[in-house]
This record gives structure tokens, sequence and C-alpha cells, in this order.
């Protein structure tokens, strides 16, 4: 006798260790599940166009930071080729300097001389009459 109550005991036990685990697993019904699956699909399609977007800009950053490196060396380039031409036109100024002083000179030494003279006595004169 005891051992059937002891089996009928176990029974019990069985069917309540049974019971408690049904309460502690989660069901969700059919159409709360599809509602998440949608939902979680609707996340990652959405995730993914983000990642897609930040490729994009990152791709079209990277596109100009190219332009701009391009940029960048047109405009040292450029200023090289003004330096040069800046450097060029110096030369040309100073070589028509240089060849315009002679001509300056031939003409002060072929200027007459009369009135050269005549400023230097008249100034030597004034001296000689404050003395």
């Amino acid at each position: 006798m005891d051992e059937t109550i002891g089996r009928h005991e176990e029974r019990a036990n069985g069917s309540l260790a049974e019971q408690s685990r049904t309460e502690h697993e989660d069901y969700v019904s059919g159409v709360l599940y599809d509602m998440l699956q949608k939902e979680v699909v609707s996340l990652r399609k959405g995730c993914h166009e983000k990642d897609q977007t930040l490729k994009d800009k990152d791709y079209a950053i990277e596109m100009l930071a190219k332009k701009v490196d391009t940029l960048n060396k047109a405009m040292e380039v450029e200023a090289k080729k003004m330096r040069r031409e800046v450097a060029a036109m110096e030369k040309e100024v100073s070589a028509m300097r240089v060849t315009k002083e002679p001509d300056q000179r031939a003409r002060r030494s072929s200027a007459p001389r009369g009135v050269v003279n005549s400023s230097h006595t008249l100034s030597s004169r004034n001296a000689h009459k404050s003395r």
C-alpha cells in the first residue's frame, strides 16, 4: 500500500513538474510571432539602408578628398609657375635697367657742359661774395 501511495505521489509530483515547466516557458501566439518577425525584418532592412547610406557618404567623402588633393596640387603647380614668371619678369626689368644706365650716362656726358659749369661757377661766385 505504501508503494501505491508513493507512486501516486510521484505521478502527482511529475505532473506538477510538467505544469511548472509550462508556466515558465513563454508561449507566443502565431499572430504576435508574425508581427515580431515582420518588425525584425523591417529593422534589418532599415539597418542595411543606413549602412548603405553611410558607405555612400564615405565614398563621396573619399571622392571629395581626392578632388581637394588634385586642386591643391594644381594650386602648387600654378604657384610655381607664377614664381617662375615673376622671376623672369624681374630679370627682364633688371636687364632693362642695366641697359638704360649706360644710355643715361651717355646722355649725361653728351649734355652741354656749359650749363653744368655755369651753375658751378655761379655757386663759386656766391661763395667768393660771402667772404
